[in-house]
Order: structure tokens, then sequence, then C-alpha cells
């Protein structure tokens, strides 16, 4: 089983690797690197090409990690769908430099998380284990009101 499990987490790092809000920036014939020294994130995706791109953005995101979970739905393994979150995220945050040398750093990777625990609702692990970021995501960012410091 583990040959398909770690298909399934290579194949998890590439949907993860898309750059969607650079293909949205070129969509609009622009780059993100002459609008903002920042990253890809919703947020810089919102101040640079306005509201209906940055929602495109952040429902393409939040697909990108559901997606990338909901591959091993057939195989009813949680330690699959464990691993092909964590492809994932390890594709949006280190993508392959070869396929896309220009793209600027990616965002936070909380839209891409919120897609993964989705997927990891979907494949059947336990409600416990999905709340727990998203109450310590909301609890420090009401309290601080720091996106940033509640993604840490």
């Amino acid at each position: 089983m583990v040959p398909l499990e770690l298909f399934f987490f290579v194949l998890a790092y590439a949907v993860g690797s898309l750059p969607i809000g650079l293909w949205l920036h070129r969509a609009e014939g622009q780059h993100p690197a002459t609008l903002s020294p920042h990253n890809l994130g919703i947020e810089n995706v919102w101040r640079t090409l306005g509201p209906l791109p940055s929602v495109l953005a952040f429902l393409s995101d939040v697909l990108k990690g559901y997606l990338a979970v909901a591959l091993t739905l057939g195989l009813s393994s949680p330690e699959a769908a464990i691993l092909a979150g964590l492809g994932a995220m390890l594709g949006h945050f280190y993508p392959p430099l070869t396929l896309f040398p220009d793209a600027p750093k990616r965002g936070r990777g909380n839209i891409v998380l919120l897609g993964i625990l989705a997927g990891w609702a979907a494949v059947g692990l336990p409600l416990w284990s999905l709340l727990i970021p998203l109450l310590v995501f909301g609890t420090i960012l009401g309290y601080s009101g720091y996106a940033v410091l509640s993604s840490v």
C-alpha cells in the first residue's frame, strides 16, 4: 500500500503547487512581482486585482486543498489522506521552481489548509482533529486581530 500512498502524496504535491494567484495576475496582463514585493496571497490578489479575482483565488485554493485529499477517497486509508494533505501544503509552500521559475512567494496557506480540512472531513477523519486547528486560528485571530499571528 505504501507505493500507492506515495503516488497520491506526489500527486497532491503537484496539485498544491499550482500557482493560481500567478495565473490570475497573468490573465489580467500583470505580473505580481511588479505590483507587490510580498506574495501571491489572497490579500495581495484583492489589493492588486480587486474582489472578483480574489474570490476566484480563494475558491481555487480551497479546491486545490480539497481535491488533493479527495483523490484518496477510494482508498479508505486515513494515512493516505493525511499524506495527501501534507503533500498539498508542501506543494503550496515549496513549488517546483523548474515548473514555475518566476512565481513569487506564496501566501500563508490558510485557505489551502481549509480545503485540506474539508477533504479530511469527507474522508472520515474524526471531527475533533479537524476543529482544533480552526479553533486555535479563530481564538488567536479574535484576541490579536492579526491573521499573520494566528497563521503561525
